[in-house]
């Protein structure tokens, strides 16, 4: 962790122990998030709803749910993010999460259908675009995921997943050289998405390039 988010954690930590409040927490959380220290930042989130359960709101469960599906624990975000939607609360970020998740989970089918209401929602969304781009993908309509996932990066141009989707989508065509080229971009981005540094390698391998 670099050393001002350190020092903010540990500002954080002394002013929760003098009197715990919901700004601090949420400081907190959100530090430890940005450095992705993903388990401290889910173990503030758990003691701030433990310890001020009327103050843990919609905002603070979505970010909730996010840290599971960080740590590779996309059933715990479904079950989130399903509470959110059953008290009425309906917004297509939840419907992206949720089915990114899905998309995690390989549960497909689900998650295209939250896909479908995130963009009847936010016509928009980027994100949802691409993520349903890949679950189209995977149940067989790669024509019309490719479609999502070039129309996700007309939206939003900077997005490494969206990259590394439709890299995916070439990797499985056996286009390789377009796969790598996409696979880099994604890398270039600055981010790091589940699984790119994985398909760098055997897609450099099936050029020989590795």
């Amino acid at each position: 962790m670099p050393k001002s988010s350190g020092n903010l954690v540990q500002f954080c930590e002394q002013e929760l122990a003098r009197w715990p409040t919901a700004q601090s927490f949420r400081l907190l959380v959100m530090t430890h998030y940005r450095a992705s220290a993903y388990e401290a930042a889910l173990a503030a989130s758990q003691r701030f709803q433990q310890i001020l359960p009327a103050e843990f709101k919609t905002n603070d469960l979505l970010l909730h749910a996010q840290l599971h599906t960080c740590l590779g624990q996309p059933q715990h975000a479904v079950t989130v993010l399903t509470y959110l939607l059953e008290q009425g609360i309906a917004s297509a970020t939840i419907h992206n999460n949720r089915g990114y998740a899905y998309n995690m989970l390989g549960e497909y089918l689900l998650a295209l259908q939250d896909f479908n209401q995130a963009i009847t929602l936010q016509p928009s969304m980027a994100y949802a675009y691409n993520n349903r781009g890949l679950a189209l993908h995977r149940v067989g309509m790669s024509a019309e995921g490719r479609a999502d996932i070039e129309h996700s990066l007309q939206l939003d141009s900077e997005n490494a997943y969206a990259y590394r989707n439709l890299g995916i989508y070439h990797f499985d065509q056996g286009d390789y050289q377009a796969a790598l080229n996409l696979f880099e971009q994604a890398h270039r981005q600055g981010t790091a998405p589940p699984e790119l540094a994985d398909y760098l390698k055997k897609t450099r391998q099936q050029l020989g390039l590795s």
